[in-house]
């Protein structure tokens, strides 16, 4: 592969050219000792012996060969002065050279090559990259939705490291750790008290499936440490956050991401789904989902299409144009079809809810997406790194491609999205501007525009009251989070026997006057005034938020979305659309 040239900057191999110089310079000193030796010793010999012999000439060339690898120039003491630069490669190898043999400092060829590959992809478009071994391992993971370790949630509050959610059946919870575990040590290392970043304390936990951790830990309210050994195993990750019923006809899966088991998850959800209660209606939700495996969402989105029906194509100045069609075996084709998307849905997102409404096959309800039409394709280096290259753009059915422009750079590419995104939160339309006026049409004619995202059939706007702002204040700075998360920890065992799964909970849980005095008395805490009008209006809201982060501490995230549907306001208001 082509950037396996660039390992060579980093790891310090000889490149071609310059091994070309001195094999030359090399050869032409061996051809010359062995013509001046051949004219001084050959004639000596001949007037000893008045002939030429072959013993003679070999002798002669051995001597010249001898003396021409002795005075030819070493490798090691080569030294360029003429630093002519023709193509890019010699260019690069140039400035390279010139910085290792002139620089103040020393020069890492390492970190160098990683800064020089960083700055080539972020030149060409955004999503253009270059990956460490060790991240390139955490993207996989969310790929292939699975990792290697324990099975446990962790969150750091206060430098210490707490156990928020044990999965069912993984080996944390085998080992009997929960809600409110500390950990002190992992492996004989402090991770507590110490200021460890969370996501070193996951990398130490982490590890090979079959190989044990062995964890200090400490019961919530404990001052006793136990060590506790667990040994890892292959933890599923699900891409499906919630599946389940709305209501009598209206069945709900939110998807979060794009991976390999997408697809899988997605079909056993709705097949669980048309088995149990028959919906007449689907919500498939992806707000939020930045996106994934390009091959996930076209078989997600062939699910719903009839044969034929064109779902995306690509095309790159290096890739011809490859259209890819429904091959009419989707088992979902009858089913009424809405797709709620926003402005962080990106990607895999605007391919499944770009061929929906192309096809006029459903209806696409939320705010204009991120515009994300860019396909990139991994080139692995032998040291486990990567290049994620963009090789081709995606258009959507009706001949859109929706990503939004990035010629001012990387830098304004996002600072661009987020100025806009707080103009439509102040506006009272959700979409301010269509930056390609160019009207592309579905399938029944319908005009629909491209060049910045997918722009919804119905948009909902962002809601906006002033009394709102004590309940958002409460959420963002994780007060709310942080009173569902220490009652839990308090209270695990009796809450566990009490409610034996999270329907249960779900159903008979209610939300004490004493907690809700400890939401208010740990808001004042974080610096928020309470504010009685604001409780008044929306305490349920703050109420049913505290229950849902208490279902997900017991029961995994799923639980949570279960709780938090029946206060969404965009799920609620796409509920109301239905019934029109």
């Amino acid at each position: 592969m082509v950037y396996q040239r660039w390992v060579g900057v980093g790891g310090g191999m000889v490149w071609e050219e310059r091994a070309g110089c001195f094999m030359y310079q090399k050869i032409t000193a061996i051809i010359f000792f062995s013509y001046f030796c051949t004219l001084i010793y050959i004639p000596l010999g001949g007037e000893r012996n008045k002939e030429y012999t072959l013993r003679t000439v070999f002798l002669a060339l051995l001597a010249g060969i001898a003396l021409g690898l002795v005075f030819s120039p070493r490798t090691g003491t080569f030294r360029s002065k003429s630093r002519e630069a023709g193509t890019l490669d010699k260019k690069m190898e140039s400035v390279i050279n010139l910085v290792k043999e002139e620089y103040v400092d020393d020069f890492d060829d390492d970190s160098a090559a990683v800064r020089m590959m960083d700055a080539i992809m972020k030149s060409l478009d955004p999503h253009s990259r270059y990956i460490s071994a060790e991240d390139l391992k955490r993207e996989m993971s969310d790929i292939r939705g699975s990792f290697e370790g324990i099975g446990a949630t962790l969150q750091s509050i206060k430098d210490t490291v707490y156990i928020t959610h044990a999965m069912s059946g993984s080996p944390a919870s085998h080992a009997s750790l929960h809600t409110g575990d500390r950990i002190i040590t992992v492996d004989g290392t402090t991770v507590s008290g110490v200021k460890m970043a969370i996501e070193d304390v996951i990398k130490l936990i982490r590890g090979p499936h079959g190989k044990p951790v062995t964890l200090g830990i400490m019961h919530y309210g404990s001052k006793k440490l136990e060590e506790v050994r667990v040994e890892r195993d292959v933890i599923r990750t699900n891409s499906v956050a919630y599946s389940g019923m709305l209501n009598d006809k209206t069945g709900y899966v939110r998807l979060s991401r794009f991976s390999e088991t997408s697809y899988d998850e997605v079909m056993a959800a709705l097949t669980y789904l048309t088995m149990t209660a028959k919906p007449d209606n689907l919500v498939l939700d992806l707000r939020g989902n930045g996106g994934g495996l390009l091959d996930a969402a076209i078989g997600i989105a062939n699910e719903f299409l009839e044969k034929g029906s064109l779902i995306v194509y690509t095309q790159g100045a290096h890739q011809k144009r490859s259209d890819v069609k429904a091959n009419g075996r989707g088992h979902f084709q009858d089913m009424n079809l809405v797709v709620m998307i926003d402005e962080f849905s990106a990607s895999a997102s605007e391919v499944v809810s770009g061929a929906i409404q192309d096809n006029d096959r459903g209806i696409i309800v939320g705010r204009r997406s991120f515009g994300k039409g860019l396909v990139q394709r991994q080139f692995d280096f032998t040291d486990g790194s990567a290049v994620w290259l963009t090789v081709a753009r995606y258009y959507t059915p009706s001949g859109r491609c929706i990503q939004r422009p990035y010629d001012k750079g990387t830098d304004e590419y996002y600072s661009e999205f987020l100025n806009e995104l707080l103009e439509e939160s102040a506006s009272d339309s959700a979409i301010v501007k269509i930056t390609d006026s160019t009207p592309y049409h579905t399938a029944q004619g319908r005009v629909v525009y491209g060049g910045g995202g997918i722009y919804p059939d119905h948009t909902l706007p962002y809601y906006r009251d002033s009394l709102l702002g004590y309940y958002n204040m409460l959420n963002n700075r994780r007060v709310l989070d942080k009173v569902a998360f220490e009652y839990v920890a308090k209270n695990y065992d009796r809450l566990h026997k009490e409610y034996l799964t999270d329907d249960d909970f779900i159903e008979k849980f209610t939300v004490s006057d004493e907690m809700r005095q400890s939401v208010i008395a740990a808001g004042k805490q974080a610096g928020i005034q309470p504010n009685e009008a604001s409780l008044a209006k929306y305490g349920k809201e703050i109420d049913t938020m505290v229950k849902a982060y208490m279902a997900e501490y017991l029961f995994g995230f799923e639980s949570f979305y279960q709780a938090h549907t029946t206060i969404d306001n965009d799920l609620q208001a796409t509920l109301k659309l239905l019934k029109k």
